[in-house]
């Protein structure tokens, strides 16, 4: 009576182990199907329709219409000419030196009078329009609007010393002024008698001066003219006839 009793139980836990499985298996699949369903599906894209081209030309209107107004080359505006300027003489450089572990140059500007024309630069220092970028024992590099150039220190020298050796440019002559002689009348015949008294000695001293501007003087048998000019006394003679 007891083992009927034990298997009856075990035929009710069984079946309600079987119920709870099937129970558990049918919510698992609603479970799996209402995720499915909050999958997004892809949509179906429709197909544009193609519309043949028309092969005529644009009208002056269409073609307006079928460009972008705000393209660069339907502007106006035209890109200026950038305007280089030209580069300044190089500087002269007369000599480099060495002080402890920096350099010195000594250098001008190319148009500058030779009286005072060189000065000592340094490393960045400015002649002109130039920047001292570097100095060497031989050279000297300059940099203008990013452009750098080497300055040969002998060279340089050299073109400094041809210009002081050559002669300065003569001046022209000034001319002479015109003589003017003022004919007298004759002596009359009771001082033809008397040469010597009539004729003044070797060195009479200043004659009349007919110009304010130039002094005459009488030296043996000529006149000695002589006038200050711009370039300092000018002096001739003229013979006395």
């Amino acid at each position: 009576m007891q083992n009927r009793h034990i298997w009856f139980l075990n035929l009710i836990l069984a079946g309600f182990a079987m119920l709870m499985g099937a129970r558990i298996g049918s919510d698992w699949k609603r479970a799996n199907g209402r995720y499915s369903r909050l999958t997004p599906q892809p949509a179906a894209v429709a197909a544009v329709p193609v519309i043949p081209g028309s092969d005529r030309p644009l009208t002056p209107v269409g073609e307006v219409v079928s460009k972008n107004l705000f393209m660069p080359d339907r502007s106006n505006d035209r890109p200026q000419a950038t305007i280089v300027p030209a580069a300044a003489p190089l500087p002269v450089v007369i000599g480099t030196m060495r002080l402890g572990t920096d350099y010195e140059a000594l250098m001008s500007e190319a148009d500058q009078p030779a009286t005072q024309r060189f000065r000592r630069i340094k490393t960045g220092e400015q002649v002109g329009p130039y920047t001292v970028v570097e100095i060497r024992d031989e050279a000297v590099v300059v940099e203008f609007q990013g452009q750098r150039t080497v300055v040969n220190v002998y060279r340089s020298a050299k073109s400094v010393i041809r210009a002081a050796a050559s002669p300065p440019p003569t001046a022209a002559r000034v001319p002479a002024a015109p003589i003017v002689e003022t004919a007298t009348a004759p002596p009359p015949p009771a001082m033809t008698a008397a040469p010597a008294a009539a004729s003044a000695p070797a060195n009479a001293g200043p004659a009349p001066n007919l110009m304010p501007d130039i002094k005459v003087t009488i030296e043996g048998n000529r006149r000695r003219f002589e006038r200050d000019t711009m370039f300092g006394p000018q002096v001739w003679y003229e013979d006395i006839k």
